[in-house]
């Protein structure tokens, strides 16, 4: 969450909400910030993602979640996340499994995470391709971050309506 932080630092007027599949993250929500406690809650993708067609936003992020799901519920909780934002909203999902490196990824993930492919699932990587079923506007690209290991093996989608 330290990312809502810096986004809140350089833009103030935004309201913040989200859901988690955990039921932790509200120890980890400041509702001291002024964070609306009534905008979290927990659930799980993609049916916990709540689209009532009321309330749209300007952004909605997914960071860091789809390699946790099949590909499957992947397409309906991106559909979902379309169907949050406004007519000029934009869907911003970061850390996508990159399948190009999938290898690579998982060596990665084999050596440094102790029980995945046991006791953990294995990871799910998609293409870049993967993304032309939706339609809309669609910008790729592998993060420039000198110090995360993993920008050539995962990268980030924003999609534009």
């Amino acid at each position: 969450l330290a990312f809502m932080e810096q986004v809140r630092s350089i833009h103030p007027e935004l309201t913040f909400g989200g859901m988690d599949g955990s039921t932790y993250f509200w120890d980890w929500i400041d509702f001291e910030k002024t964070y609306q406690r009534s905008n979290f809650y927990q659930g799980v993708l993609p049916q916990g993602l709540r689209v009532n067609g009321i309330f749209k936003y300007d952004y909605v992020v997914c960071n860091s979640v789809l390699q946790y799901l099949s590909k499957s519920d992947a397409a309906k909780t991106v559909r979902r996340m379309l169907d949050l934002v406004k007519s000029s909203g934009k869907v911003l999902i970061c850390d996508i499994c990159d399948e190009a490196f999938k290898d690579e990824g998982e060596e990665f993930l084999l050596k440094h995470v102790p029980g995945y492919g046991k006791d953990l699932n294995i990871h799910t990587y998609f293409s870049k391709d993967w993304w032309k079923q939706f339609d809309t506007n669609i910008n790729i690209f592998h993060s420039d971050t000198s110090n995360y290991i993993r920008s050539e093996t995962r990268y980030q989608v924003v999609l534009y309506k």
